[in-house]
């Protein structure tokens, strides 16, 4: 049934019509010039690539844990939860001493300081203050860290400290100078070592355990160069080291899985032609190497590139193992975030940077802070920044749930045609446990 109006209501609308008659003046309509057009379409793309960024870059938030006095030139080591710290106190060691060159000055007031961080939002608290002289080192795992003893005879030992309780355990003892340990998955350890008269290292690695009755290691000699630096991988039993001739630095890769695989599977990349010691401890001056953390998508190493001044990405098991990834351009720090993408430390701030598409970089804080993942879902990053002598810490935690790491694809690998050079056949020993004791 068709409704009709009410006469009533047709008059109501003549009266508030004015009862105008006529045709309606309407007033005229603006139009847009072509360029409030293109400011308006701009607009609309800025609004939704903000959104997608969010959507697809690195959200969190972040609280301020404290602050506490600390070296310039060593950076701090925490432990895999992120509930200690161990920092570098009293005087700053010289780059001699740091590279345990011959003649390098001990540093006798020189050593580490243990501070726990509380729960939540609770601060921080000096633990434990450990009797020098101990220089603090990049590696750790769940149960402590590695320090460097150098001792006024020239020779140098290596020591894990306990998170908890400080105490010290030596783990490598002797007349020769034993320098820059890393701890592997399962307790096996690697390091630099030379004769108190030479100048050149060989690369020491014990394959077994920390705690086992015998030591089985096996030494690769220098040969005509350095070995300098190793460090273990996150997610294996690689090993990567600074291999440093009168040629060039290089960054070798090698599977330490025992001493039988060594030169099966080696791999090499250039860092620089020619090439000094100091610039081997630039290149790895901002990496941490912590068992415990989350373990990365990838067999991957990062370093960073004294020529380029950025940070790179090697992946010596990938297909294009041979071309390393440039990250963003002078970046001095970088971890992964929760979803495989990269934390860079740049002098105008900390940076997001996707890991399918380094062009796309956006900044996450104008504080040039220097990220550590943990395994505590609670604060899974902490920031520190360094500046006149005192560390500033911030817990940090994405807007989203971390996912489970993919695993790495598996496939055949090219031969890389890397060798170990002539002469320089790796050496097995057995060392007894005469150094695994409580420090006295």
């Amino acid at each position: 049934m068709r409704v009709r109006p009410s006469m009533a209501l047709i008059a109501a609308s003549v009266v508030l019509s004015g009862c105008t008659t006529g045709e309606t003046q309407w007033p005229k309509r603006s139009t847009l010039t072509q360029q409030q057009w293109d400011r308006l379409a701009e607009i609309s793309e800025q609004q939704f690539l903000s959104a997608e960024a969010s959507r697809l870059s690195f959200t969190g938030g972040t609280w301020h844990l404290g602050d506490i006095p600390a070296g310039q030139t060593i950076l701090p080591l925490l432990s895999p939860d992120g509930a200690h710290i161990a920092v570098s106190t009293g005087d700053e060691p010289s780059v001699m001493t740091r590279l345990a060159m011959p003649g390098g000055p001990v540093p006798s007031n020189t050593s580490v300081a243990i501070w726990q961080v509380l729960p939540g939002r609770g601060g921080m608290r000096v633990q434990t203050e450990l009797e020098g002289p101990l220089l603090l080192t990049d590696s750790a795992d769940e149960t402590g860290f590695l320090v460097e003893r150098p001792n006024e005879d020239g020779s140098r030992w290596i020591g894990k400290v306990d998170w908890n309780t400080g105490d010290l355990t030596w783990l490598v003892q002797g007349d020769a100078v034993a320098a820059f340990p890393s701890i592997g998955l399962d307790g096996r350890l690697a390091w630099s070592e030379r004769k108190i008269d030479d100048s050149r290292f060989d690369l020491v690695i014990r394959f077994s355990g920390l705690h086992a009755r015998e030591h089985q290691e096996t030494v690769i000699p220098h040969g005509t160069g350095n070995w300098l630096l190793p460090s273990w991988s996150m997610r294996s039993n690689r090993l990567s080291a600074y291999r440093l001739t009168p040629d060039q630095l290089q960054l070798i890769s090698l599977d330490a899985d025992s001493p039988a695989t060594l030169e099966q599977d080696l791999r090499s990349i250039p860092i620089m032609a020619g090439g000094r010691p100091v610039d081997a401890l630039i290149s790895a001056t901002a990496r941490h190497h912590v068992v415990g953390t989350p373990t990365p998508p990838l067999e991957e190493v990062f370093y960073y590139d004294p020529r380029q001044q950025r940070m790179m990405l090697w992946m010596p098991t990938g297909l294009n193992w041979q071309q390393p990834m440039l990250l963003a351009d002078q970046s001095v720090a970088c971890v992964h975030d929760d979803r495989g993408g990269f934390l860079l430390t740049l002098p105008e701030g900390l940076h997001w940077q996707d890991r399918n598409d380094k062009n796309r970089l956006m900044r996450l804080d104008l504080t040039s802070w220097i990220a550590r993942p943990t395994s505590d879902p609670m604060r899974p990053f902490i920031l520190m920044n360094v500046a006149n002598d005192r560390i500033t810490l911030q817990a940090m935690r994405p807007d989203r749930e971390v996912p489970t790491a993919a695993a790495e694809s598996s496939g055949a690998e090219p031969d890389t045609g890397v060798k170990l050079e002539s002469g320089a056949r790796p050496d097995s020993r057995a060392r007894p446990d005469s150094g695994a004791r409580p420090a006295g």
